[in-house]
């Protein structure tokens, strides 16, 4: 029900990427079909995960930007259906409680309107009763650490060569524990070995491997919507600065910049 399209025209001048991955942009993020080495750390868990992550790359759904969804939209209602709901007098209801479907997107920025007010509107074409609170950074910091949210925003700080931050994130031990940021509620024994595998890899190629798998994983769990990275850097400079024609990777060094006399 997120049309990241249309954001991405509209909202942001089609200057963005969608994350397919947790690690985007970086050698770390799954790509195409697991490869043999992946395949050999995800078989034995083969019964707890999706056929489909043995075979294809996982990708969110797209539209065609122009704002209407509606194949996403049918899409959803199905997966609704098969869960036990439906549409009754214009709201989504459990037909086994007779509950409504409810959801608060919670943040601390009222610049993030602009972002979640679209999302909300097409929730609510799906019967959804959707709303965004905007609170203060304290009072959002306090309900963050006890986890009591339905919905939030964050970014994920990852370095190149992840290591403990993942058991942060990612790990069961994290669940529930104040302050910790374990933000999604993740409880899976398939990511806490997998994540065993990165903390104890002996080389660069098993630490990529590790990570990818895990991954994967974390992207066919559903845990998060993901949203957006810029490929590139902005920057505003004087033409009197020569530079190395070739940077290092993700980075950009003004040290070995010089100024060119003519």
């Amino acid at each position: 029900m997120l049309d990241y399209e249309w954001l991405n025209r509209t909202l942001f001048y089609s200057a963005y990427k969608r994350n397919t991955s947790y690690f985007p942009n970086t050698e770390l993020a799954a790509t195409g079909a697991p490869s043999p080495a992946e395949l050999a750390l995800l078989s034995p868990f083969r019964g707890q995960l999706p056929e489909a992550l043995f075979e294809q790359a996982f990708l969110p759904p797209s539209t065609d930007g122009s704002g209407s969804f509606r194949h996403n939209r049918r899409r959803a209602m199905e997966l609704f259906r098969q869960a036990g709901w439906e549409i009754r007098q214009g709201k989504l209801t459990q037909l086994s409680s007779g509950a409504n479907f409810t959801i608060e997107i919670f943040h601390d920025d009222i610049r993030a309107q602009k972002l979640i007010l679209p999302y909300i509107k097409n929730l609510k074409q799906a019967g959804i009763e959707a709303s965004l609170r905007i609170v203060d950074y304290t009072q959002y910091k306090s309900r963050v650490d006890r986890f009591d949210y339905d919905m939030i925003m964050e970014v994920l700080p990852q370095s190149l060569s992840p290591s403990y931050e993942l058991k942060e994130y990612f790990y069961s031990d994290s669940v529930n524990i104040v302050g910790r940021r374990n933000y999604s509620g993740v409880h899976s024994p398939v990511v806490d070995q997998l994540i065993q595998h990165v903390l104890h890899a002996a080389s660069r190629e098993e630490l990529v491997t590790a990570v990818r798998a895990m991954d994967r994983v974390l992207l066919w769990s559903y845990y998060s919507i993901p949203q957006w990275y810029a490929g590139y850097r902005r920057i505003a400079y004087w033409n009197k600065f020569s530079m190395p024609a070739v940077t290092p990777a993700y980075m950009f060094n003004f040290r070995d910049w010089w100024i060119t006399t003519e």
